[in-house]
This record gives C-alpha cells, sequence and structure tokens, in this order.
C-alpha cells in the first residue's frame, strides 16, 4: 500500500465521528415548571446506543429553553453496568420552591454527575 497513513487518517476520523454526541438520544419523562414560571425542570433518559445503557438525567433550563441533545446539567445516573434503567422508578425529582429542587435517587445507581447548586437553585438529595 502506497499511502497506508491515509487509511489510519481514515479509521481515526470515522471513529470520532461515532463518539459524537449525535448518537444519542433524550426522552423527556417529565418536565416541571416552577411556580414563578422562569424555569423548568426536564427529567429525561438518555440512551447513547447499544453499547451503552441509558441513564436517568435531569437538567434545569429556562422557561423558553430546549433540551435538544443536551446531557443533564445537575444530574447524572446509570446502572453502571450497560443494562438499562427503569426510569420511572428509580429517580424521581420536584420542585420544593422557586430556588430549591429535591431529587430522590435509588442509591443503587451509579452516579456520574450531582451537583448541589446551579445558580440561585439548591439542589437536595435524598435516597429512595
Amino acid at each position: 500500500m502506497k499511502y497506508p497513513y491515509r487509511l489510519t487518517f481514515l479509521l481515526i476520523a470515522a471513529f470520532c465521528i461515532g463518539c459524537t454526541n449525535d448518537l444519542c438520544s433524550n426522552q423527556v419523562i417529565i418536565e416541571k415548571v416552577n411556580n414563578s414560571k422562569t424555569q423548568k425542570l426536564i427529567h429525561f433518559d438518555r440512551d447513547c446506543g447499544a453499547t451503552t445503557g441509558n441513564s436517568n438525567q435531569i437538567s434545569i433550563i429556562s422557561i423558553d429553553g430546549n433540551l435538544d441533545n443536551n446531557k443533564g446539567n445537575i444530574f447524572i445516573a446509570g446502572s453502571g453496568s450497560g443494562s438499562n434503567l427503569e426510569v420511572d422508578r428509580e429517580v424521581i425529582a420536584e420542585w420544593l420552591n422557586d430556588t430549591a429542587i429535591s431529587i430522590k435517587y435509588d442509591t443503587t445507581l451509579t452516579v456520574f454527575k450531582k451537583i448541589d447548586k446551579l445558580g440561585k437553585i439548591k439542589i437536595v438529595y435524598e435516597s429512595l
């Protein structure tokens, strides 16, 4: 083969393209708006293909914002084993007031992201 580096480059490029978020999809489980109707809490299931399990994710965004294909910005949890989750029973999120959210989750989940505050919003965690 006269130019083996071209084949190597093409293989690396194809692999990198496969690693983008475009392979992931979000399915909204529930969307809850705060009392002042300025922000919304979105609990969703994120699936990134056959080689990974789905995950429970939660984002807080402005009332006129869209989740699009983004990851959760406050909470991400999965089974840790690549298996699928029962998303309706393992995580419960709700507004306590305009500046506080409660997230209850099954502690057998593997937590990948768990922040305590986003802007002025405090996040309180409890086990199920």
